[in-house]
């Protein structure tokens, strides 16, 4: 893809990238989840890049070093996976600038797969605005994550488009499990 030759969709990027490579995304609505299984290097990461207001159905990413910046993420499917605005499972995550809402799932998650022997670690969710999201809006596992300056509000117990979430839904700002994280400057508020 180009600027003069853009591809169609976020996700024929998705599959193309290499390690340093930017998919810088054009205004508009993208009817589509983005799925991410390529992985970058803490040195040269994958990077997702809205250009002005790019709205999009979010991203399940399982691989490493992959930034996420700038999207708006509404209408996630009704999943345990999918239904996340962002489900990250893989260390180095970078997601900044987003604003997630009405995630029948939740807003932002960090995952660690049971028994894989893997614990996603160093990531950073910062600068990001979640509102409305179902049973919480940012939730991260492993080690060593930063959580900074973003904006929960609002999160519900049970999302309308899932017909039985998981038992013991309940509403929270930020969960989190784990050691080593760093949590700065987070406003949770109207939960």
């Amino acid at each position: 893809g180009s600027q003069d030759q853009p591809w169609r969709t976020i996700q024929h990027a998705a599959d193309s990238l290499a390690p340093g490579d930017t998919v810088i995304v054009r205004p508009g609505s993208y009817p589509e989840r983005v799925r991410v299984t390529r992985s970058g290097t803490p040195a040269a990461p994958l990077t997702f890049q809205a250009d002005g207001t790019v709205s999009l159905r979010g991203f399940t990413v399982l691989a490493d070093a992959v930034t996420i910046r700038g999207f708006t993420i509404t209408s996630p499917d009704p999943h345990w996976q999918h239904g996340w605005g962002i489900f990250f499972a893989g260390s180095h995550a970078r997601i900044e600038d987003n604003t997630l809402a009405f995630s029948p799932a939740g807003g932002i998650v960090l995952y660690d797969f049971p028994g894989d022997g893997l614990v996603p670690a160093d990531g950073l969710i910062r600068h990001n605005r979640l509102e409305r999201n179902a049973m919480v809006g940012i939730q991260v596992y492993g080690r060593n994550h930063r959580i900074e300056r973003n904006e929960v509000s609002g999160s519900i117990q049970h999302h309308p488009a899932w017909p039985s979430p998981p038992p013991g839904a309940d509403a929270d700002g930020i969960r989190f499990f784990g050691s080593g994280h760093t949590f700065r400057a987070n406003t949770i508020r109207d939960i």
